[in-house]
Protein backbone atom coordinates (compact mmCIF):
# COMPACT_ATOMS: atom_id res chain seq x y z
CA UNK A 1 0.00 0.00 0.00
CA UNK A 2 0.91 3.67 -0.84
CA UNK A 3 0.29 6.76 0.69
CA UNK A 4 0.86 10.02 -0.18
CA UNK A 5 0.73 12.78 2.07
CA UNK A 6 0.76 16.46 0.95
CA UNK A 7 0.90 19.43 3.21
CA UNK A 8 0.23 22.28 2.10
CA UNK A 9 1.63 25.77 3.68
CA UNK A 10 1.34 29.22 2.52
CA UNK A 11 2.74 32.80 2.49
CA UNK A 12 2.03 36.08 0.77
CA UNK A 13 5.75 36.54 0.27
CA UNK A 14 8.98 34.83 0.14
CA UNK A 15 10.39 37.01 2.91
CA UNK A 16 7.51 35.66 5.76
CA UNK A 17 7.45 33.15 8.09
CA UNK A 18 5.21 29.99 5.94
CA UNK A 19 2.28 29.11 7.82
CA UNK A 20 0.52 24.90 7.29
CA UNK A 21 -2.73 25.72 6.10
CA UNK A 22 -3.86 22.14 4.83
CA UNK A 23 -2.85 18.64 5.28
CA UNK A 24 -4.15 15.47 2.69
CA UNK A 25 -3.88 12.09 2.98
CA UNK A 26 -4.37 9.37 0.54
CA UNK A 27 -3.93 5.54 0.14
CA UNK A 28 -3.38 3.95 -3.43
CA UNK A 29 -3.02 0.48 -4.07
CA UNK A 30 -0.15 0.84 -5.91
CA UNK A 31 2.89 3.72 -7.17
CA UNK A 32 1.04 3.90 -10.12
CA UNK A 33 -2.28 5.17 -8.94
CA UNK A 34 -0.45 7.23 -6.36
CA UNK A 35 1.49 8.76 -9.59
CA UNK A 36 -1.69 9.17 -11.48
CA UNK A 37 -3.78 11.21 -8.41
CA UNK A 38 -0.29 13.27 -8.25
CA UNK A 39 -0.71 13.90 -12.07
CA UNK A 40 -4.32 14.82 -11.51
CA UNK A 41 -3.81 17.03 -8.47
CA UNK A 42 -0.84 19.02 -9.99
CA UNK A 43 -1.45 18.60 -13.97
CA UNK A 44 1.60 16.63 -14.00
CA UNK A 45 4.14 14.93 -11.88
CA UNK A 46 5.96 17.60 -9.93
CA UNK A 47 10.00 17.62 -10.99
CA UNK A 48 10.67 16.74 -7.86
CA UNK A 49 13.97 18.70 -7.64
CA UNK A 50 13.85 20.12 -4.08
CA UNK A 51 13.76 16.53 -2.25
CA UNK A 52 13.06 15.77 1.33
CA UNK A 53 15.43 13.73 3.27
CA UNK A 54 15.32 12.18 6.56
CA UNK A 55 17.59 9.93 8.34
CA UNK A 56 17.21 5.91 8.74
CA UNK A 57 18.61 5.73 12.29
CA UNK A 58 21.77 4.54 10.19
CA UNK A 59 23.50 7.79 9.76
CA UNK A 60 21.96 7.44 5.61
CA UNK A 61 19.66 9.77 4.19
CA UNK A 62 16.77 8.90 2.47
CA UNK A 63 14.75 10.53 0.18
CA UNK A 64 10.98 10.67 1.51
CA UNK A 65 9.17 12.95 -0.99
CA UNK A 66 9.84 16.28 -2.26
CA UNK A 67 8.47 19.83 -2.36
CA UNK A 68 6.22 21.29 -5.06
CA UNK A 69 6.13 25.29 -5.32
CA UNK A 70 3.77 27.19 -7.08
CA UNK A 71 1.71 30.84 -6.84
CA UNK A 72 -1.62 30.12 -6.67
CA UNK A 73 -4.65 32.71 -6.43
CA UNK A 74 -7.68 32.33 -5.83
CA UNK A 75 -11.28 34.89 -4.65
CA UNK A 76 -10.66 33.76 -1.26
CA UNK A 77 -7.65 35.99 -1.30
CA UNK A 78 -9.22 38.22 -3.71
CA UNK A 79 -7.22 37.20 -6.51
CA UNK A 80 -4.01 38.37 -4.74
CA UNK A 81 -1.08 35.44 -5.71
CA UNK A 82 0.36 33.89 -2.49
CA UNK A 83 3.31 31.45 -2.43
CA UNK A 84 2.57 27.76 -1.92
CA UNK A 85 4.75 25.02 -1.12
CA UNK A 86 3.44 21.39 -0.75
CA UNK A 87 5.46 19.33 0.80
CA UNK A 88 4.47 15.50 -0.79
CA UNK A 89 6.02 12.43 0.88
CA UNK A 90 5.41 9.44 -0.46
CA UNK A 91 5.85 5.68 1.83
CA UNK A 92 4.75 2.23 1.33
CA UNK A 93 3.24 0.51 3.73
CA UNK A 94 2.93 -3.75 4.15
CA UNK A 95 -0.64 -4.28 4.58
CA UNK A 96 -0.59 -7.15 7.24
CA UNK A 97 -3.76 -8.07 10.24
CA UNK A 98 -2.59 -7.57 13.91
CA UNK A 99 -4.19 -8.76 17.11
CA UNK A 100 -5.94 -5.76 18.10
CA UNK A 101 -7.10 -8.01 21.23
CA UNK A 102 -3.50 -8.84 22.45
CA UNK A 103 -2.24 -8.03 25.60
Amino acid sequence: MIEVTIESTGRNSLKEEAILFDVTRETFPGIEEAREYLINRYGRLPNGNNKIYVDDGEGNARIIGFLHSFWPRDISHGSKPWFQTDWITIFEYEKKPINVLRR
